[in-house]
């Protein structure tokens, strides 16, 4: 739940995995600055820079998001096979944390776009972990519309995201080994959550852009009731400069 994750994944949907790239390569690097609301308890707002990197080819997609092979790569559908590292959750450095221990996980899975009438498309994804940090996995389904107004192209959808009960334990659970004064046991079960987001990209020339984006996520009781949590939802936002060569 780093607070980047969004924003590149905006950056990977817009210059890499939804379109075809060069046979012989190309390369995007940028810098950007991402912002989101507190999750965890004893955790304030957050404000960080990152850095972005990809690497693109006709079917291959390398870069921090992971590593994806476009297995099917036109302009009205793409179906894409992953390997996706998840940050370990980013717990505060507080008493109430002390003693649990997560690390990054690796998933594999598959996402698929297919475009609709009127600059509207269905995109889907699945994710499951092999690193055996987890063991769960994470399903999702956005409807969305990516358009164009004068200079400027938006990206804009809306869906639910579906977390397994061991992927919800790593995240925010604590198992009866963890449990102590400070923190009870608390396994928290499956979720749904809906999700909302937008991103804004501005040409800035040929090869250069500037991206934003914004995020709402609603977790559900299942997190309003974790001993880890400040509450069930969170929203974060990104803007970041982004050159193509």
């Amino acid at each position: 739940m780093k607070n980047s994750n969004t924003l590149i994944v905006s950056i990977c949907t817009i210059f890499g995995l939804s379109s075809v790239a060069l046979a012989e390569g190309e390369w995007t690097i940028g810098v950007g600055l991402g912002a989101q609301t507190e999750l965890y308890r004893d955790d304030g707002n957050s404000l960080s820079g990152f850095p972005f990197i990809a690497y693109d080819t006709e079917r291959f997609h390398i870069g921090f998001d992971g590593i994806a092979y476009k297995l099917v790569n036109t302009d009205q559908l793409g179906f894409n096979l992953h390997l996706s590292p998840r940050g370990d959750p980013d717990f505060p450095d507080t008493a109430l944390f002390q003693g649990l221990d997560r690390d990054t996980a690796f998933e594999v899975g598959f996402s698929a776009r297919q475009s609709l009438a009127r600059d509207l498309y269905l995109h889907g994804s699945f994710l499951h972990d092999v690193s055996s940090e987890h063991d769960g996995y994470e399903a999702q389904v956005h409807l969305g519309r990516s358009f164009s107004s004068g200079r400027v192209h938006f990206d804009a959808s809306v869906g639910v995201r579906y977390r397994s009960g061991d992927l919800n334990d790593y995240l925010v659970g604590v198992s009866a080994s963890e449990a102590n004064a400070l923190r009870g046991a608390y396994a928290p079960g499956s979720t749904f959550s809906p999700v909302a987001q937008v991103s804004a990209t501005v040409p800035v020339s040929d090869k250069t852009a500037v991206v934003g984006s914004l995020s709402y996520e609603r977790f559900g009781s299942a997190y309003d009731d974790s001993p880890l949590t400040e509450r069930g939802s969170q929203a974060s936002a990104g803007i970041a400069v982004i050159y193509k060569f």
